[in-house]
This record gives C-alpha cells, structure tokens and sequence, in this order.
C-alpha cells in the first residue's frame, strides 16, 4: 500500500462495492471494508508542460527530417487541426451554403439509392433525368462520401461535416510529408494545413506553382517513393 497508495485505494473501493452488493442480496450481515480507511497519497505537481526553450531543446537535438521531429510536428498538427475543428466535428454549428444546399442531396440521394438497391448512377429527380455518373458532384467518386452513404441510409450534416473534414485532415497530413520530403522546416506546413486552402494556382508564382501538389495523393506517393528507394 506504501509504495502503490492509489492502486490499494482502488482495491478498496471494488472491495467495499462487493461487499455492499453483498449486504443488500443477502450473502453477508455486514460490511468488512467500512471502516477501513484510504491510504494517504502525496499531490504531485502533476505533468510538466513544456516550456519555449524545452521546444528548442528537442529541435536542436533532433534535426529536421528525423522521425523524432516529424512525430513531434505531427502531434501539433493533430491538436491544432481537432482544436479548430471541434465546433463542427462536435455538430455545434455546420458547414452551411453549397454544401448543404448542393452536397447534402447529393449525398442522401446516394444513400437511399444503395439503401434500396438501386443505381445511383441516373436520377429521374432533375429535369427528364439526369446521369449522375456523369456529375462530378454526385460524390460517388468520393470514397469516404460512399463509405458513409452505404453504412447510413440518411447521413446527418455533422456525418458529412466530420467526412470533409477528414479530406482536409489526409490534405494537412500529404503537406507534412510534402515538406519533410523537400527538407523544409515542419513548422511551415503546420501553419499551410491549418489554414484555409490556397487560391487558383495562377495567382502562384511559376516556381512555387511547380512545387504545389495537385492532389493531395501526390505527396503520400511521393514519400513512400523516395523511402523504398532509400531503403533499396
């Protein structure tokens, strides 16, 4: 008890439990642990939280590049990107406009097709019909939108919110690998990932606009590319 106090007051407290459950059916006349009392424990200052120069520390002994480094900018980015995010991952407020205008019947259309059995790929909803094959915003040819609308016959805005979100998550995570391929440093693309994405790319300089990826699948590729052919 001395050198574990808070597991022996756990102890106790699934022990006076037993015996209370004891008591009330029966199998017992009283309770053996009522009297027995917790084990005193030392308040701790709790975990330490890192300070400007603890940072600084870890930079300087684990350069850019190592695993080390883009664990730690990976951790930041989690927490900045679930941060900023939570109002609509939490379904407080909802991303509004087109995408629920647009998208959302898009995407119950979808649902209540597969839900029926039916195709998705023709819509007799607008005009005389409509190829909704041949719509880029049917979202079939979106693998998450047609993950949720097969496993959820009416998917709710914060189910669609929380599946655009995971596009700008993967999105945030092809850019970190983007830069650590490119040996720059990972606090840049923890500010690019967090913030909203960039214009038409004819506002980019050319030698910049060579260097953006296209797709966020670009960067993914790229970086498993180069690793296998280090390790050959």
């Amino acid at each position: 008890a001395a050198r574990a106090p808070q597991t022996a007051n756990t102890l106790r407290q699934l022990l006076r439990a037993l015996m209370q459950h004891a008591v009330e059916i029966g199998l017992r006349p009283d309770d053996p642990t009522r009297d027995v009392r917790r084990v005193p424990t030392a308040k701790g200052e709790g975990y330490h939280s890192w300070t400007e120069s603890d940072i600084e520390q870890f930079e300087r002994h684990h350069p850019i590049g190592s695993r080390a480094r883009l664990a730690f900018a990976l951790l930041l980015y989690v927490a900045a990107f679930v941060f900023l995010a939570w109002p609509w991952l939490s379904g407080a407020v909802t991303i509004p406009w087109d995408a629920k205008a647009q998208s959302q019947p898009q995407l119950q259309f979808l649902a209540t097709s597969l839900a029926h059995g039916e195709s998705p790929f023709w819509t007799p909803n607008l005009f005389a019909g409509w190829p909704q094959i041949a719509d880029p915003q049917s979202l079939m040819f979106s693998p998450l939108h047609l993950a949720l609308a097969r496993f959820d016959p009416e998917p709710s805005f914060r189910e669609a919110d929380i599946v655009t979100f995971a596009y700008l998550f993967a999105g945030g995570l092809a850019l970190m690998l983007f830069f650590l391929d490119h040996g720059w440093h990972p606090g840049a693309a923890q500010g690019r990932s967090v913030r909203p994405a960039p214009g038409r790319p004819k506002v980019l300089s050319k030698s910049s606009r060579k260097n953006l990826p296209r797709t966020p699948a670009n960067p993914f590729r790229r970086h498993f590319r180069r690793n296998k052919r280090r390790m050959n």
